[in-house]
């Protein structure tokens, strides 16, 4: 067994989750807050990178708490998709060192190709990329690169990896059963070498789900 599989949500600044979640008389600024007590990890929507000061996200969570940010590469423009990259590199700066991945999301228009991986390793040298891939029509070349240069892929529901993989892997969940979650939990815990996330998507089924799969993983002891 490789080791511990990070738990969280897509965002955090949701509305529907007062007063569920969030008090009704907290601040919405205080919101991040709040939920990095309680949930340990976020997959942060690039929509949602730059509205706010990341200095402030620092002083909002401990050592401990995990980002993973979100990158789309959906220029037609071929120098675009680095750059992309590097904005958000230079945004981040002030959490990088609480940051366990980049999600990279190609489209299938993207100009980028798979022989660009390399350019994009380069710019984010400090942080694990994984890949998502599921807006590509035709997927093989940029496999092959993912599996040569030891990148992370992202994994839809129910697809989880079976074999052992490199690089860091994330795994999306709209919905999912117990018995699902149990084998995500089971497969990324073995297979991961580089480390895991299971991000739930779902905004009004995202914290009962992190609550079921917070408690199964504990149970299991990853």
């Amino acid at each position: 067994m490789f080791g511990h599989v990070l738990i969280g949500c897509r965002g955090w600044n949701h509305n529907e989750w007062a007063p569920e979640f969030y008090p009704e008389d907290l601040p919405n600024d205080w919101r991040f807050c709040f939920y990095s007590n309680e949930i340990r990890s976020v997959l942060v929507p690039f929509g949602d990178v730059y509205s706010a000061d990341p200095h402030q996200w620092r002083e909002d969570c401990d050592d401990a708490f995990r980002f993973v940010f979100e990158c789309p590469i959906d220029s037609s423009v071929k120098a675009d998709s680095a750059g992309n990259l590097q904005r958000l590199m230079r945004h981040i700066q002030p959490v990088v060192d609480r940051t366990a991945a980049i999600l990279i999301s190609v489209a299938d228009n993207s100009e980028c190709s798979a022989s660009d991986l390399r350019q994009l390793l380069e710019v984010a040298s400090s942080v694990p990329l994984c890949v998502d891939l599921s807006g590509m029509k035709l997927k093989d070349e940029w496999l092959m690169a993912l599996e040569q240069l030891e990148v992370g892929q992202v994994w839809h529901s129910p697809c989880v990896p079976s074999l052992p993989i490199e690089g860091f892997q994330v795994s999306l969940v709209e919905d999912a059963e117990l018995p699902m979650l149990r084998k995500m939990l089971e497969n990324l815990s073995t297979h991961a070498r580089c480390g895991a996330a299971i991000f739930f998507t779902s905004t009004d089924k995202a914290l009962n789900m992190v609550r079921q799969t917070r408690t199964m993983a504990e149970i299991m002891g990853v």
